[in-house]
């Protein structure tokens, strides 16, 4: 049986940032090598984005439902693929 891979990683784009200071937040999706990205409809100052960890540094309400968005992802991809042969890694 083949062995497929999953991850997701949370990233911010810097060079794009808002009038008000800001970034949008996004999630690479990568299953068996082949990307694809999406948008969050989160954001965040660039100085809060923690690179190495892929979240939010600062404990607001926004870095919570950001966590909560991404094991919601996590769990529907999980659902949909047959759990033997998937590893999770984020």
């Amino acid at each position: 049986m083949n062995r497929s891979t999953f991850r997701l990683m949370p990233y911010i784009n810097r060079a794009k940032t808002k009038a008000d200071g800001t970034t949008s937040v996004l999630l690479r999706i990568t299953i068996d090598g082949k990307k694809t990205v999406m948008t969050t409809d989160f954001s965040c100052r660039p100085e809060l984005w923690d690179a190495k960890r892929g979240e939010m540094t600062s404990p607001t309400k926004d870095a919570n439902a950001l966590r909560e968005f991404i094991k919601k992802a996590c769990v529907q991809y999980g659902n949909y693929y047959p759990s033997n042969i998937f590893s999770f890694v984020w």
